[in-house]
């Protein structure tokens, strides 16, 4: 019933689930449509503004697995006839999944917000009438879209994660609780995990593509700015 994977797995796939978007310091634009893609420039930088909190939750959401896998670690250390004492760790742990789930929502809806946001370039780039300024508005605007869609797949695979580890921990909590079963589910577990990590890197590539994509756009549309 080896779960070590799990740990590990899970300690990359949070660190590196954000990469951070893109500052803008300073802005000067000059070329002729630079009316348009000055608007279109403030709703990006406010879709990242919207994702502010995105990492903090990630932060404490790291925290939180931390803290369930030490439980796990525990309850496995502890003999089958201390059996209340596993049961009051899984009832514990499944406290600490509670925790993440809540996290995980506040998450989406940072991300669902950023979005909203987002998505009120559309109409504005339509409005540009240069067609190489166009063509790269629209081929950034496809890939944030790519991963804002790459966003909600991984956050299912998470939320699929949460509702495994809860039936894991109501297993423990079972008086004839069933070795093989639980074992069964532990590599259920194990696949879910690299799920999830193959999910973070398309996220991860989408989000490195759109940022140099955002950068190309702003190039060609004359948009000078200062990056941090």
């Amino acid at each position: 019933m080896n779960r070590k994977k799990r740990g590990q797995l899970f300690v990359k796939v949070r660190r590196c689930l954000f990469v951070g978007l893109v500052l803008i310091l300073s802005l000067i634009g000059c070329s002729k449509e630079a009316p348009i893609t000055e608007q279109i420039y403030e709703h990006l930088e406010k879709s990242v503004e919207l994702e502010s909190d995105y990492a903090e939750y990630q932060e404490e959401i790291l925290e939180l697995e931390q803290k369930e896998q030490n439980f796990y670690d525990e309850i496995t250390d502890l003999s089958s006839d201390e059996i209340e004492k596993i049961k009051s760790l899984a009832s514990d742990a499944m406290e600490v999944i509670n925790e993440r789930e809540e996290l995980i929502e506040k998450e989406k809806e940072s991300i669902a917000a950023s979005k909203e946001e987002f998505s009120k370039v559309e109409s504005l780039i339509e409005e540009i009438e240069e067609n190489d300024v166009r063509s790269k508005a629209e081929e950034m605007f496809d890939k944030m879209i790519e991963r804002y869609s790459t966003y909600d797949e991984m956050n299912e695979t998470y939320q699929t994660l949460l509702k495994l580890e809860r039936e894991f921990y109501e297993m423990y909590q079972e008086e004839d609780a069933d070795l093989d079963e639980i074992s069964a589910h532990i590599d259920e577990l194990n696949e879910s995990y690299e799920l999830m990590i193959d999910k973070n890197e398309l996220y991860n590539e989408a989000t490195s593509e759109y940022n140099e994509l955002k950068k190309e756009f702003y190039s060609v549309a004359d948009i000078n700015v200062v990056y941090d």
